[in-house]
This record gives C-alpha cells, sequence and structure tokens, in this order.
C-alpha cells in the first residue's frame, strides 16, 4: 500500500476532479480545501520546529529525559487525535 502525500492528494483534488470542467475552474473550486490542507502541514512544521530547535535541544541538566519523553508522548497522543478522532460536520450555509 503506498502512502499519499498532502501534494499528492491536493494535486489529485485539483488536478484531476475536473468534472467535465476547464482546470481553471477545477482548482477555483478546489482551492479552499487544498489551502487548508496546506495550512496545516505549515503549521505542523513550524511546531515541529520550534519542538526541535528548542526544546529538544536541552540536556538532562535542563530539562530531565522523564520529562522529555511525557512532552512527546502527550503531543503525539494529540497528533493522532487530531488526525484519526472524527469531528462533527460543518454546519453550511
Amino acid at each position: 500500500m503506498r502512502s499519499k502525500s498532502c501534494a499528492s492528494v491536493s494535486g489529485v483534488a485539483a488536478g484531476v476532479a475536473t468534472d467535465g470542467v476547464d482546470r481553471g475552474a477545477s482548482l477555483r473550486r478546489v482551492f479552499p480545501r487544498v489551502w487548508s490542507m496546506m495550512v496545516g502541514v505549515m503549521l505542523f512544521l513550524v511546531l515541529a520546529g520550534l519542538i526541535e530547535g528548542s526544546f529538544s535541544q536541552f540536556s538532562a541538566k535542563t530539562v530531565p529525559y522523564t520529562l522529555k519523553i511525557a512532552v512527546a508522548v502527550v503531543l503525539h497522543v494529540a497528533l493522532l487525535a487530531y488526525l484519526f478522532v472524527p469531528r462533527r460536520a460543518e454546519s453550511g450555509a
């Protein structure tokens, strides 16, 4: 089974799902969904960079490893919950 990246999913949503309209109209139709995916990925990358650049670099003298592992477990569970716990559908207007 091949994994799907955000870029491939958004590319498929934008380029392949034309439904009989031209590519520009298809891009305009799926842009909000694709944009929200890209913003979400950017936020996760910034958060990961901040954690890796600061918190991960502290030594055992500054932050005990048990605390670092606890923070990693909490962040991991939060990420899994965000990705896999079903959310209510948006009430559309």
